[in-house]
């Protein structure tokens, strides 16, 4: 099964923000709370799973975590950030508004 953590990062004001995705075959399927590591999270090394949604149909498994707020409101140090986490192999899907 696929499995796809989503992880949103959002400026300090809300203003914002990012969904980032790291997806990869694992067996078995987290359930909600339980914390996930990854190279890519820094201080704090793991994050809680907030929500689980499966579909058996396409085989794939969508994992949510706690969202991360960052202390600045500047959207460069947002763009920083996500470039920390594209160079660990995550994603960061264009929006489509």
């Amino acid at each position: 099964m696929d499995i796809h953590l989503s992880q949103s990062v959002t400026t300090g004001d809300g203003q914002t923000g990012r969904q980032l995705i790291k997806s990869f075959a694992a067996q078995p399927i987290p359930s909600v709370g339980f914390k996930i590591k990854d190279i890519a999270f820094r201080g704090p090394s793991e994050y809680e799973v907030v929500n689980v949604v499966i579909n058996y149909e396409n085989e794939e498994c969508w994992v949510h975590l706690e969202p991360v707020y960052l202390e600045s409101n500047d959207p460069e140090d947002l763009k920083d950030f996500i470039r920390e986490y594209l160079m660990r192999g995550w994603e960061c899907p264009v929006s489509r508004r």
